[in-house]
């Protein structure tokens, strides 16, 4: 009830409930849990290619979101989210644009141009999301409201994993 007493309370849980669905629901997810299949989607199908491109990113990733958290006091919170966000949104867009091209052409080039937008989309994805989804609740929330905000927090993102679990593949089955 603490959550409902005031307006900047509600502002709070507003923000809470966004970042933890956020976590998974910015597309991130899709490419994390499905990137072989997005691979073989856009014609690299060599165990070796997919097996190098996920340790790739997953050292993209260490790299980036170490070094976001370097510099998030001098850039500022308000600004590694909106830049993030419209990063991410942009880059997915070229990504759907570009596999949509190779579904309908099969040209090579354009399924291999996915790859470096993978790249950017989880570059932007790691210089706020990765680092502020945890921070930034606990940071956000008064002292006696933060075990209380991050049970919400959990609870609510465990919902939107166990939907990125189990809808997410009915509907990519579906749009293929």
């Amino acid at each position: 009830m603490d959550f409902l007493t005031t307006s900047a309370n509600r502002r709070r849980l507003i923000v809470i409930l966004t970042i933890s669905v956020g976590t998974n629901w910015v597309g991130n997810a899709l490419v994390a849990y499905y990137l072989a299949s997005i691979l073989n989607s856009i014609g690299i199908t060599s165990p070796k290619q997919i097996e190098a491109l996920n340790g790739g990113m997953a050292i993209w990733n260490l790299i980036l979101a170490s070094l976001a958290c370097l510099y998030v006091e001098q850039l500022g919170r308000r600004f590694l989210w909106l830049a993030s966000t419209i990063g991410m949104l942009l880059s997915y867009c070229v990504i759907t644009g570009l596999s949509a091209g190779y579904a309908q052409h099969g040209t090579k080039a354009v399924g291999t141009a996915v790859i470096p937008f993978l790249f950017i989309f989880y570059g932007f994805y790691d210089i706020d999301w990765t680092p502020l989804a945890y921070a930034y609740p606990v940071e956000l929330l008064p002292y006696h409201m933060r075990i209380k905000g991050m049970a919400i927090w959990v609870s609510v993102q465990n919902v939107a994993i166990a939907v990125n679990t189990w809808v997410n593949p009915i509907a990519l089955d579906d749009i293929a």
